[in-house]
Protein backbone atom coordinates (compact mmCIF):
# COMPACT_ATOMS: atom_id res chain seq x y z
CA UNK A 1 0.00 0.00 0.00
CA UNK A 2 1.47 3.29 -1.52
CA UNK A 3 1.43 5.97 1.50
CA UNK A 4 -0.38 9.14 0.60
CA UNK A 5 1.62 12.28 0.12
CA UNK A 6 2.42 14.81 2.89
CA UNK A 7 0.25 17.64 1.23
CA UNK A 8 -2.27 15.43 0.81
CA UNK A 9 -2.70 14.47 4.05
CA UNK A 10 -2.16 18.04 5.82
CA UNK A 11 -5.21 19.09 3.29
CA UNK A 12 -7.32 16.08 4.43
CA UNK A 13 -6.52 17.26 7.63
CA UNK A 14 -7.76 20.94 7.26
CA UNK A 15 -11.07 19.72 5.16
CA UNK A 16 -11.42 16.99 8.60
CA UNK A 17 -11.12 19.92 10.95
CA UNK A 18 -14.46 22.03 9.05
CA UNK A 19 -12.30 24.16 6.54
CA UNK A 20 -14.09 24.05 3.39
CA UNK A 21 -13.05 24.72 -0.16
CA UNK A 22 -14.51 28.35 -1.04
CA UNK A 23 -12.65 28.40 -4.47
CA UNK A 24 -11.55 25.88 -7.41
CA UNK A 25 -8.22 25.56 -7.57
CA UNK A 26 -7.72 27.79 -10.76
CA UNK A 27 -9.30 30.67 -8.80
CA UNK A 28 -7.06 29.73 -5.10
CA UNK A 29 -4.16 30.16 -7.84
CA UNK A 30 -5.13 33.53 -9.99
CA UNK A 31 -5.84 34.89 -5.96
CA UNK A 32 -2.05 33.77 -4.78
CA UNK A 33 -0.14 35.12 -7.48
CA UNK A 34 -2.48 38.31 -8.08
CA UNK A 35 -0.80 39.10 -4.23
CA UNK A 36 2.49 37.50 -5.12
CA UNK A 37 2.98 39.71 -7.63
CA UNK A 38 2.09 42.69 -6.10
CA UNK A 39 -0.77 43.27 -9.29
CA UNK A 40 -3.32 43.33 -6.53
CA UNK A 41 -3.49 43.29 -2.57
CA UNK A 42 -4.74 41.02 -0.45
CA UNK A 43 -7.89 43.35 0.25
CA UNK A 44 -8.58 44.17 -3.36
CA UNK A 45 -8.85 40.43 -4.12
CA UNK A 46 -11.02 39.71 -0.98
CA UNK A 47 -13.44 42.91 -2.40
CA UNK A 48 -13.72 41.36 -5.98
CA UNK A 49 -14.25 37.94 -4.94
CA UNK A 50 -16.64 38.67 -2.26
CA UNK A 51 -14.49 36.99 0.72
CA UNK A 52 -13.01 38.27 3.95
CA UNK A 53 -9.21 39.37 4.03
CA UNK A 54 -8.53 36.34 6.05
CA UNK A 55 -9.67 34.19 3.84
CA UNK A 56 -7.25 35.93 0.95
CA UNK A 57 -4.73 35.47 3.62
CA UNK A 58 -5.11 31.74 4.24
CA UNK A 59 -5.15 31.27 0.51
CA UNK A 60 -1.98 32.55 -0.07
CA UNK A 61 -0.16 30.98 2.98
CA UNK A 62 -1.92 27.44 1.73
CA UNK A 63 0.17 28.06 -1.34
CA UNK A 64 3.67 29.48 -0.14
CA UNK A 65 3.74 26.33 2.30
CA UNK A 66 2.88 23.87 -0.34
CA UNK A 67 -0.71 23.02 0.68
CA UNK A 68 -2.46 23.71 -3.17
Amino acid sequence: MKAAEPNALQAKALRDAGCRRIFEDATRREIHESVISGRKTGAEMALLYNVSAPTVSRIVAAHRIGLV
